[in-house]
């Protein structure tokens, strides 16, 4: 029989052997393969790596692995996740895969197969908000207390885990008692996230009870130079400084580009989706038939029914009707739509972190996209330091470069700096800038700002 050493020396064999059957078409990248190799050594790991780099392979992976390699003894995946959105499209993409995987709820919102099938270790992967893991009664004996996943259980992986810090005591404070799982499993923890600052990564592992020394770090500075970056400060309505795009909604139809507006709170939703419907009319209707699959234009926020929430999700994941989704910071976190083309803030995020965070969903395939923040005064005054310090900053012409300033700040101790330096000197453009659109400009076609991180 195999040993770890020997498992660990030859993993990157196995996985080329099974790349085919799990429709892995593609070459891991060197970040990938140093979290997998820590994990199969039991090694914990903090892993910082760019939104669309891939970071779910790295804990999906590890139990496939083990399974392929040790015959008599199955092994699996804890993932605490935040959103059932995002548990819902990773356990799409890995059932695709062929891994057999599946989301935990409430028992009343799961069906039989599904909850016998997870009594019986039939799935590899188990994706799980912390409250059903920790609070949920019906589900503490069978995940926490069974011998099935006591001796089973190789990885607990905590996405997204700047949720921790940016959610804070008052909202989901069960991310905070997420450290009492060390109790109960002696396997690698993989905390994962695409933005995160020294002061988050000491306070993410203080309420995990890790020491800096127990956990070792793989991260790369979350640049994505296919996103171009524009502000505008003093906007109008959004009716009027979106027209470009409401033009291409209504003479494209189907085939214009999508995108994704984020707005501050549900009654703005509300708002938005009404005027933008006004504006489009009949042409708000992919073919022309007034009914809601065929409506190219859909809104998306916390209170919306959960099987609204998945609707909206898989068609904007899958059909090539919806175009524009109007939504709160509900909706996107870990959602792969790779086609998304451009995303808009009307109003600030909360925080920088929480804007890169949004920003890095378009097109994670690496295609050209664009963002458009859009600063309004009243949302100003409701955000963390930072984002105002940002929008202070941007407003009396203080940052030379936008992107430059955000890596800046989401540089943390043990990363490789030199993406940064790079971008600072490139030469400067002639052409559209990179990281802003200029302030007095109307139209938006090529601009003659002199910006130091034109992307070549």
């Amino acid at each position: 029989m195999a040993t770890l050493n020997d498992i660990v020396c030859s993993w990157e064999n196995t996985f080329n052997r099974i790349k085919r059957s799990y429709n892995l078409h593609y070459h891991l990248k060197p970040e990938q393969i140093d979290v997998i190799t820590h994990i199969l050594r039991n090694e914990n790991c903090f892993a910082v790596l760019p939104t669309g780099f891939g970071k779910s392979i790295c804990y999906m992976l590890p139990p496939v692995l083990l399974n392929e390699t040790i015959s008599d003894k199955r092994h699996y995946g804890l993932i605490i996740s935040p959103l059932r959105s995002l548990m819902y499209d990773q356990v799409r993409s890995c059932n695709a895969m062929g891994i057999k995987s599946c989301c935990i709820t409430r028992k009343k919102d799961m069906d039989t197969e599904t909850i016998e099938g997870i009594k019986k270790g039939l799935f590899t992967l188990l994706f799980m908000s912390p409250e059903a893991l920790l609070f949920i009664d019906s589900w503490r004996p069978i995940l926490l207390q069974s011998k099935i996943y006591g001796d089973g259980v190789c990885l607990i992986a905590i996405d997204e885990c700047h949720v921790l810090e940016l959610w804070g005591d008052d909202f989901r404070p069960t991310y905070r008692m997420l450290g009492e799982l060390r109790s109960h499993f002696s396997c690698s923890f993989l905390i994962l996230t695409a933005t995160c600052t020294n002061v988050m990564k000491r306070n993410i592992l203080k309420q995990l009870y890790f020491g800096e020394n127990e956990m070792q770090l793989v991260s790369k500075v979350p640049d994505r130079p296919n996103i171009s970056l524009y502000y505008k400060f003093g906007s109008l309505s959004i009716t009027e400084e979106m027209a470009w795009y409401l033009r291409e909604l209504k003479s494209d139809g189907i085939t214009a580009r999508k995108a994704i507006i984020y707005v501050r709170t549900i009654t703005q939703c509300g708002k938005v989706f009404a005027n933008f419907m006004a504006y489009l009319g009949n042409a708000a209707y992919g073919d022309g038939s007034k009914v809601i699959q065929n409506r190219i234009l859909e809104v998306y926020h916390g209170a919306l029914a959960s099987t609204d929430q998945e609707r909206v999700v898989s068609r904007f994941s899958q059909d090539n009707v919806l175009r524009c989704i109007i939504c709160t910071v509900a909706f996107g976190m870990g959602v792969n739509i790779p086609d998304l083309n451009i995303v808009v803030h009307w109003g600030c995020s909360n925080s920088i972190v929480e804007y890169w965070q949004e920003v890095g969903r378009a097109r994670r395939n690496g295609d050209p996209a664009e963002a458009h923040l859009f600063p309004l005064p009243r949302t100003v005054l409701h955000v963390e330091d930072d984002m105002k310090s940002l929008c202070e900053q941007l407003k009396h012409s203080n940052i030379p470069c936008l992107r430059v300033h955000i890596l800046e700040h989401l540089t943390i101790k043990g990363m490789n700096p030199h993406i940064i330096d790079e971008i600072k000197h490139r030469k400067s453009c002639d052409m559209k800038c990179e990281c802003c659109v200029c302030l007095n400009c109307k139209c938006r076609t090529a601009c003659k700002l002199k910006c130091p991180c034109r992307v070549n």
